[in-house]
């Protein structure tokens, strides 16, 4: 999975309310598990997230981190460069994304 195939693949309240999804369902889908919340505001249906690999996983928090950072100047480090630039995680639990 690319960044750009991540990015298409996270979703914001805005976004599924553009697709007729009221808030109130978005947080009520998220309740329910049908919705995976990668970060604050940014959501991932739970069928893509469970299709995917652990990488995959943690680019989807890296990317959904990216979209509401303030500062350009701060990169991303260690696991989560690594998965933004492709490069494989053996073994690695994702957890929160790292960024300097």
């Amino acid at each position: 999975m690319t960044p750009d195939d991540a990015r298409s693949l996270i979703h914001t309240t805005a976004s599924l309310e553009a697709i007729g999804v009221p808030a109130s369902r978005v947080r009520a889908m998220a309740a329910a598990g049908d919705l995976v919340v990668v970060h604050r505001g940014r959501y991932v249906r739970w069928d893509d997230w469970d299709a995917a690999f652990p990488e995959s996983r943690h680019l989807l928090t890296v990317v959904a981190a990216d979209s509401v950072r303030r500062s350009e100047g701060s990169p991303f480090a260690f696991a989560s460069a690594a998965v933004v630039h492709g490069l494989p995680l053996f073994r690695h639990r994702a957890g929160a994304p790292h960024i300097c």
